[in-house]
C-alpha cells in the first residue's frame, strides 16, 4: 500500500496549522536552519507566540536564552524581503 497521510489537510476540528497550536509553532519555526526544538520553544515562551513576521529587533532576539547574535543575524536575513 503507498503511504499518503502526509497527502492530506489535517480536518477541520485539528488544532494543528493554528497559531495556537504549540507543536505547530515550533515546528513553524525549525523551517529555520539555527533553530532546534529548544530554541523554537524558548522564542515561543519569550514572545508569546510565533512572530509571523519579524516585528522585533536583531538585538531582541538575542535576548532569547539560547539566541546569540549569529543566530539573531541568521533569522532577520531569512526573512528580508529586500532583493
Amino acid at each position: 500500500a503507498k503511504h499518503n497521510s502526509l497527502m492530506r489537510r489535517p480536518t477541520a476540528f485539528s488544532p494543528w496549522g493554528k497559531a495556537t497550536n504549540e507543536d505547530w509553532a515550533v515546528h513553524l519555526l525549525q523551517g529555520f536552519d539555527v533553530l532546534g526544538t529548544e530554541r523554537a520553544k524558548a522564542v515561543i515562551k519569550h514572545f508569546g507566540g510565533v512572530p509571523l513576521q519579524w516585528t522585533v529587533t536583531e538585538r531582541e532576539l538575542m535576548e532569547v536564552p539560547g539566541v546569540g547574535k549569529k543566530i539573531a543575524r541568521a533569522l532577520m536575513e531569512a526573512l528580508t524581503t529586500e532583493p
